[in-house]
């Protein structure tokens, strides 16, 4: 995920996933709970993978990079495959629908489907 905001001190990049937390900002109101990138960091983990947080170099903004295993491909019954046979299904989880619609928006446009 990237965004246009100010970023994230570099000093926060680690402490942003913890629960309740929230990077201070100068003149603005904080928004949310700080919990959100803390559930993210859960269910990113529990799968196997991990989730880092950065700032952008073109510009201002945050870059959250998350790695996942990629399962591997397993010829089952002819020509179908593991992956084929046992489709991904991904729930978006968001209090914000333009971010849901964005979610949903990558994630077809990397080829999952929307069901």
């Amino acid at each position: 995920m990237v965004d246009e905001g100010p970023g994230v001190p570099p000093a926060d990049f680690e402490r942003i996933f913890d629960k309740f937390y929230r990077v201070q900002a100068q003149d603005r109101r904080r928004a949310g709970t700080g919990l959100g990138l803390a559930i993210c960091r859960g269910f990113v983990e529990a799968l196997g993978g991990w989730i880092v947080a950065r700032n952008r170099r073109d510009r201002s903004g945050a870059v959250l990079t998350i790695r996942m295993p990629v399962v591997p491909e397993i010829v089952v019954s002819g020509s179908r495959s593991w992956r084929m046979a046992n489709a991904y299904t991904v729930l978006v989880v968001d209090d914000e629908p333009p971010i849901r619609r964005f979610l949903r928006t990558s994630l077809v446009a990397s080829g999952i489907p929307d069901r």
